[in-house]
């Protein structure tokens, strides 16, 4: 395995891994909100209002660094794959079908 190879299949690794971090971000917020919610709903004290919005802040926090994270991988991976988008040895790879598939999976997550 070429060392371009190599460098293809860590980049979309670490591309597909942000993109899961922002899933998981998103997900968590969602579920403090439910939780608030459901503390609202069972008149729960002022304190514990207080703490389960500090965990609503801090699991919107995520999802920013996330996006941001996404965007670097994806301008590293998106500059590899250009600068090797001529050697065929590396464009007949399943490495660079899967990091073309992950470039387009990560546009269509920057876009929403």
């Amino acid at each position: 395995m070429s060392a371009v190879v190599k460098q293809l299949k860590i980049k979309t690794g670490t591309l597909k891994r942000n993109i899961k971090d922002l899933e998981m971000a998103k997900k968590e917020a969602a579920r403090e909100l439910e939780r608030m919610e459901k503390f609202k709903a069972e008149n729960k004290s002022d304190t514990d209002l207080k703490q389960q919005q500090n965990c609503i802040d801090e699991a919107e926090q995520m999802i920013p660094d996330a996006k941001r994270r996404i965007a670097k991988a994806y301008d590293d991976l998106k500059q590899l794959m250009d600068k090797s988008k001529d050697e065929a040895d590396v464009t007949g790879t399943e490495e660079f079908t899967a990091a073309q598939a992950m470039l387009t999976e990560a546009e269509a997550v920057q876009q929403s």
